[in-house]
């Protein structure tokens, strides 16, 4: 599992790596929400966003992503190359 150190007052920075955007948040749950609100369609629930996220990564890939929690579906992201953190 990737640890990407996000603790009060730190900022996790990563880039979408099909667009190349950069989200900048200070907790995983921010990070889902960032990624929900820049989605083809961010209506819905946020639990619903992660759930059809990880169905479009299984069927574009292979990769099987988490949509049990935020921590655990961006670690998935993360380690499937789907997002990439920065230092």
């Amino acid at each position: 599992m990737i640890n990407l150190h996000v603790n009060n007052g730190m900022h996790m920075i990563l880039t979408i790596s099909d667009s190349g955007q950069l989200i900048n948040a200070r907790s995983y749950d921010e990070v889902v929400e960032q990624l929900r609100a820049t989605s083809f369609d961010p209506r819905g629930s946020v639990q619903e966003f992660m759930d059809a996220t990880a169905d479009a990564v299984k069927l574009h890939s292979g990769a099987v992503v988490s949509s049990y929690d935020a921590e655990q579906f961006i670690t998935d992201l993360v380690e499937h190359r789907y997002l990439i953190p920065h230092d």
